[in-house]
């Protein structure tokens, strides 16, 4: 008997629902997902995949929680000022769905453990605030044929896409977007240019949406960029092209 059998009223709206069902609720309870960052995105989308059944979450963040947080970060409480957000976390997690497993790395993610942290993950969610980091998980992810949902969000704006450039023709990565780092002061971080909590919130739970249909094997992954202007809930979509000559995905 699964887990999912096992906790079938837990999940039966899931199961409720037509092209999901039982099926996709197992997969879904057979699924691995890794998230880059605990933050607002991260905290929102950790909350929903937990929920969710998800059975393995690899939560990798090296910061501790910090008061300035608590306006968006909603996986914390003010008990948990000075914790590494890792702990905390997986502590709040584990209280929500006791059956699911959490693998927790309180390091920075970069190249030399990048491929071990990812590698058992079968969607990995970029919850990151800066490019460096992006461009390493779109790199990781492209080698290692992992979907790659990527959130960031500016002042009260948001954009969210999934990334397989493995799948050929038609896919786009993250650097076929984005080529390189834009010049230093065209994107503002959060402390410079503030964040409105909600959109943090929504473009995580998005992330989790994406996490979910891809364990699922349900709907259509949101392979153009969709972006949310929280001020007007005016949103549009730009469809991002395969760049012929990306140094990451040209050649796959």
């Amino acid at each position: 008997m699964t887990e999912c059998s096992l906790n079938s009223i837990r999940y039966l709206r899931h199961i409720d629902l037509p092209g999901l069902g039982f099926d996709g609720q197992e997969k879904i309870c057979a699924g691995s997902v890794a998230l880059v960052g605990i933050g607002g995105l991260g905290a929102a989308a950790a909350l929903y995949l937990a929920g969710a059944g998800v059975k393995h979450l690899i939560l990798i963040d090296d910061d501790k929680v910090e008061e300035s947080n608590l306006q968006r970060q909603i996986l914390y409480t003010e008990s948990d000022i000075g914790t590494l957000k890792t702990t905390a976390s997986q502590q709040r997690l584990s209280a929500l769905n006791s059956i699911i497993h959490i693998t927790t790395h309180a390091t920075r993610i970069v190249e030399e453990n990048a491929h071990g942290f990812l590698q058992s993950a079968d969607v990995v969610l970029d919850c990151s605030d800066n490019f460096q980091t992006r461009f390493l998980l779109n790199d990781v992810c492209c080698a290692l044929k992992k979907p790659l949902v990527s959130a960031s969000v500016q002042g009260f704006a948001g954009q969210i896409a999934t990334f397989k450039p493995y799948l050929g023709a038609g896919h786009a990565c993250y650097r076929c977007l984005f080529p390189e780092t834009p010049p230093k002061g065209m994107v503002p971080s959060c402390p410079e240019a503030g964040v409105f909590g909600p959109i943090v919130g929504v473009m995580g739970v998005m992330q989790a949406s994406e996490a979910l249909k891809e364990l699922a094997g349900i709907g259509a992954g949101l392979t153009s960029l969709y972006m949310l202007d929280s001020r007007s809930m005016q949103s549009k979509t730009m469809q991002v092209d395969k760049n012929p000559t990306c140094q990451t995905c040209s050649k796959l």
